[in-house]
C-alpha cells in the first residue's frame, strides 16, 4: 500500500511539472515573455504561422546551371545556392520562411508574413559577385567604346541615381582579372559618414585578402581601384597608401534599407551560379486571424458542452477525461512551440486538434453509454 501511494504521489508531481513547463513553453506563443531561467534552458520558440495562415510570398527560382564552368559539380553548386539563399533571407528577418529545393535546378521560396516583396526579390536574386579591379590608365577608353577593347580589358559601367530619379552611367575600361574578390570577405556591416555622412558598407577580410588587398594597393598607389558588384561598378577611388589592415568600403550613395540589403549578400557569400525568377506570387492568408480565433472559440464552446455532457453522465470520472484531454492538447501545443512548428499547408493543425481530440472523447463515451 505505501509503494503504491508514493507512485501515486510521483505521478502527481510529474503530471504537475509536465504541465507547468508545458505553461511556461507556451507563454512566448501568446506574445509573453518567458522567465529567465526558462530562457536560458530554452530560446523564446513559438508556433508561427504559415504562408497559408497569414499570407506572403511564394518564389520559385531557376538555377541557370548551364552558366556554371564545365568542371563545376552542376548538383553541388544548386545547394551551394540552396545554403546561400538560407543565410540571406535568416539575415533578412522573415519569420519560419520554408526553402527547399525541387527537381534538378529549381529552388521554392515561401516567406509568411512578408510586406516588402521587391526588397525581398532584389535580395534573393542578387548574385553578389564581388571584385577589385584595376582600372586601365593608358587613355584608350574611347578606342574600347567603339569596339576596339585591348585584350585583358573590358568596359564596364558605373550607374548613378540623381536626386530627380534620372539614372546614368559612366564607362570604365577594366582590367579583367580581379585580384580581390568577395571570396575573401569575413565580414560586412553597415557605417555611417563620409562627406555628406551617408550609410556605406565596411568590408573585412580574411588574413589571405589581408595579404592580398596590401600587396595590390602597395603596387598600384596612385591607380584608381574599381569595385564592382554583379558587373556595375559602385566606386573607383585613387589609391593613396598600402592598405594592410584588411578593410575596405563600398558607397554610391545608398539608402539605409540598401546598404542593409548590400551587407547581407556579401556576408551571406555570393551564388555559384546565377538565378531567374520562374515564379512570383502574393498569397493571401486562406485561414486569417479572424478565422483561427472564431475556430478557437468554437473549439472551447465545444470543449465546455462535453465537459457538461461527461460531468453530468459519468460524474467524477468525466471529469477526469476531460482533465486528461485538456492536459492532453496543452502537452501537444507546447511540443509544436519548443520545436518551433509552423501552422501552414494541409492543417489548421491548431484547430485540428482541439477538435478532433474532442470527437474522439465523445466517440469514446457515447460508446460506453
Amino acid at each position: 500500500m505505501a509503494l503504491d501511494r508514493n507512485k501515486r504521489k510521483w505521478r502527481r508531481i510529474s503530471i504537475i511539472a509536465i504541465t507547468v513547463i508545458s505553461l511556461i513553453a507556451l507563454l512566448p506563443t501568446f506574445g509573453i515573455v518567458t522567465p529567465g531561467l526558462w530562457q536560458k534552458v530554452f530560446p523564446e520558440n513559438k508556433i508561427s504561422l504559415g504562408l497559408d495562415l497569414q499570407g506572403g510570398m511564394h518564389v520559385a527560382l531557376q538555377v541557370e546551371t548551364d552558366k556554371l564552368p564545365k568542371e563545376a559539380n552542376k548538383d553541388e553548386a544548386v545547394n551551394v545556392v540552396l545554403e546561400v539563399l538560407r543565410k540571406r533571407v535568416d539575415e533578412f528577418g522573415v519569420s519560419e520562411p520554408i526553402i527547399q529545393r525541387e527537381g534538378l535546378d529549381r529552388i521554392i521560396i515561401q516567406l509568411p508574413g512578408i510586406k516588402d516583396s521587391e526588397r525581398a526579390l532584389a535580395l534573393i536574386g542578387r548574385t553578389a559577385h564581388l571584385e577589385f579591379r584595376l582600372v586601365a590608365e593608358d587613355g584608350k577608353l574611347e578606342e574600347a567604346l567603339k569596339g576596339n577593347v585591348p585584350e585583358g580589358e573590358e568596359v564596364v559601367n558605373m550607374k548613378t541615381t540623381a536626386s530627380s530619379g534620372k539614372v546614368s552611367s559612366q564607362p570604365f575600361l577594366l582590367k579583367k582579372e580581379a585580384k580581390v574578390t568577395g571570396a575573401d570577405l569575413i565580414n560586412a556591416n553597415v557605417q555611417i559618414g563620409g562627406e555628406w555622412n551617408e550609410p556605406y558598407v565596411q568590408l573585412e577580410f580574411n588574413d589571405e585578402g589581408a595579404k592580398k588587398f596590401g600587396v595590390l594597393t602597395s603596387d598600384n598607389i596612385g591607380k584608381r581601384l574599381a569595385i564592382v558588384l554583379d558587373g556595375i561598378v559602385h566606386s573607383a577611388p585613387n589609391i593613396r597608401e598600402r592598405i594592410p589592415n584588411g578593410k575596405a568600403q563600398i558607397s554610391g550613395s545608398f539608402t539605409m534599407e540598401e546598404a542593409k540589403d548590400l551587407a547581407i549578400v556579401l556576408r551571406a557569400g555570393a551564388l555559384p551560379a546565377p538565378v531567374t525568377i520562374a515564379e512570383t506570387r502574393m498569397v493571401g492568408p486562406s485561414l486569417g486571424r479572424d478565422s483561427i480565433r472564431k475556430g478557437i472559440m468554437a473549439s472551447i464552446v465545444g470543449l465546455v458542452l462535453v465537459l457538461l455532457f461527461m460531468i453530468m453522465y459519468y460524474k467524477g470520472s468525466g471529469f477526469i477525461a476531460l482533465t486528461a484531454l485538456v492536459l492532453n492538447i496543452i502537452i501537444l501545443l507546447a511540443s509544436m512551440s519548443i520545436f518551433k512548428a509552423t501552422l501552414c499547408g494541409q492543417g489548421k493543425q491548431f484547430i485540428h486538434v482541439l477538435i478532433m481530440a474532442m470527437i474522439k472523447l465523445l466517440a469514446v463515451s457515447l460508446t460506453l453509454i
